[in-house]
């Protein structure tokens, strides 16, 4: 049997559970959750999973599935880096604020600015800045060789 540490938020025939080392949240049997020790060195340990937001970003309150499906495509399988920038906090809950970043071909590329490529974001403060044109622009066109490829727009 694998074991997961969460935190219960509530309880009615099933318990709403947050995974503090994941993150993610969902429904368990109630039959499924077992208490801890308190004599557990792990029950002392903070929470692994931390609740971020994309700094200077203006968003909805709800992300659309379009943007969503953004992030997962500038994730995919490269490696990005997480850095917090700052930090909101409220009664309930603490927020970091994060800028993510991946490298491509020896640029870097925010996450921010890749939404705001598509559309699918703002910065906050109005700024409407984007990226610059992508490719090159050729007064006139190189040399076709066989086996190469160009982009002309």
């Amino acid at each position: 049997d694998k074991y997961c540490r969460v935190k219960v938020i509530s309880v009615s025939d099933q318990a709403c559970v947050t995974f503090l080392d994941q993150g993610t949240t969902t429904q368990v049997p109630l039959s499924s959750l077992v208490c801890l020790s308190d004599n557990l060195s792990l029950c002392t340990w903070p929470p692994l999973a931390h609740h971020c937001a994309l700094a200077n970003v203006f968003s909805a309150a709800q992300w659309s599935c379009e943007a969503a499906r953004a992030v997962q495509l500038f994730g995919g399988d490269n490696v990005c880096q997480a850095t917090v920038v700052g930090r909101m906090a409220s009664s309930s809950l603490s927020t970091m604020l994060v800028t993510i970043d991946r490298e491509e071909d020896g640029n870097t590329i925010s996450l921010l600015d890749y939404l705001m490529y598509y559309d699918l974001a703002a910065r906050q403060g109005g700024g409407t800045e984007r990226w610059p044109s992508i490719g090159r622009t050729f007064l006139t066109l190189p040399p076709v060789k066989a086996g190469t490829e160009h982009s002309v727009s």
